[in-house]
């Protein structure tokens, strides 16, 4: 049973939030604060704040100039000025402009009319985006008779690194650790229990059961977590030799000098162009047309639970 925190908003009035369970805020976060929680809902808009949630953060709204770690899925409606370091998906509604995300799976853009513009977006296997750069940005450089964008380039690229295979191989030992620590924390309780059915409860035994209460508490949830990030990276492996190192979807447009990088290779658009697949074969990133590549990979882009 997991354990559930309402407010209506945090700002300064609030100060920090820090919950051990669900927190559901029905309004706004404002900047200069933080929240941390097991799973993080916003029914409102996020500012320049930091979330940090085990599990999802779901914002209902905007996400702008906030820091996120997170550490299964992340849904947003939009974003501006982010930072964001996700464990496994990330899902926007409609736009992602001048943000850098890295999520350990895939990334993907809902909406139709949808776009990315400027940033750096990188993805452990999939990214599926609708447009990148500015709506009407193509059509005013035509009208103005520019020779370059003054638009933001945009980076994206898929691909596992290999500092987050270096992270997620430490995470079995650390769970093996929290495990240990936890068993000797079961010996030390068993031990206490011993010596009050021999000689009865005093207030010292009372408060040394309860200190190693709250350290074997914090041991299993470590271990845990740790344990199911292992799992997760288990998965995004899979994925990642299944899509042979990742691919970027776009089906819509694509301006000239958005940068492409799978398995550390690296593409610049020369051209602006539309509807394309980017993947890696032996001769470097190939591209083709997006519809058929992305009816064998549209089973593994995530759906988040309503």
């Amino acid at each position: 049973v997991e354990q559930l925190k309402i407010v209506d908003k945090v700002d300064a009035t609030t100060g920090h939030l820090r919950f051990d369970g669900i927190v559901c805020i029905r309004g706004n976060v404002s900047d200069r604060v933080s929240v941390e929680a097991v799973r993080i809902d916003v029914s409102g808009s996020v500012g320049k704040a930091r979330l940090r949630s085990l599990g999802e953060i779901r914002v209902a709204q905007s996400l702008k100039g906030t820091i996120v770690q997170c550490g299964s899925s992340l849904r947003a409606n939009n974003m501006t000025d982010i930072q964001a370091n996700v464990g496994e998906h990330v899902l926007v509604d409609d736009f992602v402009l001048n943000s850098k995300v890295f999520c350990g799976s895939t990334f993907q853009i809902a909406s139709s009319n949808g776009y990315v513009s400027g940033g750096d977006l990188q993805a452990g296997s999939l990214i599926r985006l609708p447009n990148v750069g500015l709506p009407g940005a193509e059509e005013a450089k035509k009208a103005e008779k520019k020779t370059e964008s003054s638009e933001s380039q945009t980076v994206l690229e898929v691909g596992i690194s290999l500092k987050n295979r270096k992270q997620f191989n430490d995470l079995e030992k650390q769970a093996r650790e929290f495990l240990y620590a936890l068993k000797d924390d079961l010996q030390e309780i068993t031990s206490i229990l011993n010596e009050i059915e021999e000689s009865g409860w005093d207030d010292k035994k009372i408060e040394a059961l309860s200190e190693l209460e709250t350290k074997a508490n914090k041991n299993v949830l470590s271990a845990f977590a740790d344990l199911r990030k292992r799992e997760v990276h288990d998965e995004i492996n899979d994925l990642n030799k299944i899509t042979n190192g990742g691919a970027v979807f776009i089906t819509g447009k694509i301006p000239a000098g958005t940068i492409i990088n799978i398995r550390r290779s690296r593409f610049n658009v020369p051209a602006s162009t539309t509807d394309k697949a980017y993947s890696f074969d032996e001769n470097g990133i190939k591209f083709d047309s997006c519809k058929e590549l992305l009816k064998s990979y549209q089973e593994y882009f995530f759906k988040m639970p309503t």
